[in-house]
């Protein structure tokens, strides 16, 4: 979100303050307050109508220092937030200008001229100057608070969640808002309002809802952030190599859970359209043993369930035994350890809480009830209906599965949490829950998983996230194109996910193949990228390849009938391509 017209207005209907001069300062053992006036003071007169910014600075652990920028203060607290994990017998150096925290120092300017710099070893790693701060009104009585840090020459910005265009993000605007957007626009399954900078700083924005980021965008020469109300808190995190600056981010957000070693294999999917039943399925499994190639995982997508009734976590079909069978009668088949099943509860039955679970939606007093229904008729989870209901619908719903024998569940969860919703007794406020929903919904599934199959064993399959997501691996990048160019997306979402959410452990991507098959293609190519790069591999189709379409087969060519999957299986099987083409494929 922009503020300016070029360097010297503001936009028309906007009315900012900006701190311009340090007033006062008050300090305790753990913090240290700023009052700062939006107007330069002379004398007693210009007290009368200079309004106050308060700039208040403490820390959660060593070599971290949380900003909190507040105008207009006392108003009811909105939820949910992030859960940061601060060391409570940590207690920072407090000064009459500054707060030490480990080796970062964040130090108030004294002179006239406003300014918080911060410093490490010796340095300045960034500084919020001149207008920095600001303190918006719209005409339509919308507020917002921005903070704007320095971006010095050369300084490049990674990160701020899973984004398929540029790797480094200068020069772009960057809203952080969880969509069902693919893997070719702005938008984006995992948005992070995290930042990692080549000068040895991360900065994370401390609010669950939309964050705008302005990345050398407003101003060439500044990274902004901006979020609506009336405060803004941010953490400065000092490496200061891009290893120890995410070392302390994964310590404040969550440490990631190491998956299980089966997870490290080769998995396999029916897809989601494909058209397939048993003898279908296993004939995939057996077509890998057949070919010698090594089958960790295999995957029934959604479809193993009854169409427009994929709520229900039952099977739906005759011509699919479903999980419990397969796990308890020829499951796990030879070379195919583990068996995992699609659940898109996150939009789950509505018609569950209408029978008394949970009861009515509640609503503020003369407004109407809303719920946002996606594909297939499958509305959101109105999470906030009841205190525990809830998660604990949830919990109810992905345990019949994972009862049945099935370990693995993939989180389909596309778009998050409404915002158009309202959240019902808890107050959580439906903005800050969009993005943060995804969170609460893939710990639920992570936990039942985990009781059901043991301490290092649970796998979830996400495809959205938020801070704190690299807790509950493993995450997947939704549905991209079977080009070059797309698996360069593919590589660049990734990497820039690496940068806020730490998935070295717990990257997953997919190749899909739209009609191009063969050894010579984008499949074999894009086999070895996976398999070669990535922790996690899944082989995923979404429709037969023509007859026409020749493959190779124990040493001869033929034209066949092929799923995706298998097409890919003999890419892989038969036609080994070198490393440097997918890595020049993927710049």
């Amino acid at each position: 979100m922009k503020f300016t017209d070029g360097y010297w207005r503001k936009r028309d209907g906007l009315t900012v303050l900006h701190p311009v001069q340090l007033q006062d300062t008050a300090a305790d053992a753990r913090s240290l307050t700023a009052y700062a006036s939006a107007k330069r003071v002379h004398g007693r007169g210009d007290t009368l109508d200079a309004p106050i910014i308060t700039v208040t600075l403490s820390a959660p652990r060593p070599d971290v220092i949380r900003v909190s920028i507040s105008h207009f203060a006392g108003a009811v607290p909105r939820t949910p937030d992030f859960e940061i994990l601060a060391d409570p017998d940590f207690r920072p150096e407090v000064g009459e200008h500054e707060l030490v925290s480990g080796s970062l120092t964040a130090r108030f300017a004294a002179g006239d001229a406003w300014g918080l710099e911060f410093l490490a070893d010796g340095r300045r790693l960034t500084r919020s100057g001149g207008k920095g701060m600001g303190v918006v009104d719209t005409a339509d009585g919308a507020h917002y608070v921005h903070e704007q840090l320095d971006l010095g020459v050369g300084e490049a910005v990674y990160g701020l969640g899973e984004r398929f265009g540029p790797l480094v993000k200068n020069g772009q605007t960057v809203d952080i808002w969880n969509e069902d957007g693919g893997t070719s626009s702005e938008q984006a399954y995992k948005n992070v309002p995290f930042y990692l900078t080549n000068r040895g700083y991360g900065v994370l924005v401390d609010h669950p809802g939309r964050v705008s980021f302005e990345v050398g965008s407003e101003l060439v020469g500044r990274t902004q952030f901006s979020v609506a109300g009336q405060s803004l808190s941010y953490l400065v995190i000092h490496g200061p190599t891009p290893a120890d600056v995410l070392r302390k981010y994964t310590a404040l957000t969550g440490r990631p859970a190491l998956p299980p070693a089966w997870s490290f294999g080769l998995w396999l999917t029916t897809s989601f359209t494909t058209s397939y039943d048993e003898e279908t399925v296993t004939g995939f499994v057996d077509g890998m043993a057949e070919r010698d190639l090594p089958l960790s995982v295999f995957h029934f997508d959604t479809f193993w369930m009854r169409e427009c009734q994929l709520v229900r976590l039952r099977v739906g079909r005759a011509d699919l035994s479903g999980p419990a069978r397969h796990s308890s009668s020829g499951w796990p088949r030879p070379g195919a350890a583990h068996l995992r099943v699609d659940q898109p509860v996150h939009r789950a039955a509505l018609a569950a809480v209408r029978r008394g679970h949970g009861g009515r939606l509640p609503g503020p007093p003369g407004r109407r009830r809303r719920v946002a229904v996606g594909p297939l008729g499958r509305p959101a989870w109105p999470w906030s209906t009841s205190p525990t209901r809830t998660p604990h619908l949830v919990r109810r719903q992905t345990a019949r599965p994972a009862g049945d024998g099935c370990g693995r569940l993939q989180v389909r969860l596309r778009r998050a949490h409404p915002a158009s919703t309202w959240s019902g007794t808890t107050g959580s406020d439906p903005e800050r829950m969009h993005n943060y929903y995804t969170q609460l919904y893939n710990r639920v599934v992570f936990d039942v998983l985990r009781e059901h199959r043991g301490e290092g064993d649970a796998v979830v399959f996400a495809r959205s996230a938020t801070v704190g997501g690299q807790q509950f691996p493993v995450h997947w990048g939704g549905d991209n194109s079977s080009t070059y160019e797309s698996m360069a997306e593919s590589l660049r979402g990734g990497l820039s996910l690496a940068h806020g959410v730490r998935v070295r452990l717990s990257g997953a991507r997919h190749r899909r193949l739209r009609g191009a098959a063969g050894p010579g293609g984008v499949s074999s190519a894009g086999s070895q990228f996976g398999l070669a790069v990535l922790v996690t591999c899944r082989l995923h189709g979404n429709q037969t390849v023509p007859g026409a379409v020749a493959v190779r087969r124990g040493g001869g060519r033929r034209a066949a009938l092929v799923h995706p999957a298998q097409a890919h299986a003999d890419a892989v099987h038969c036609s080994p391509r070198p490393a440097a083409r997918t890595a020049r494929a993927c710049r």
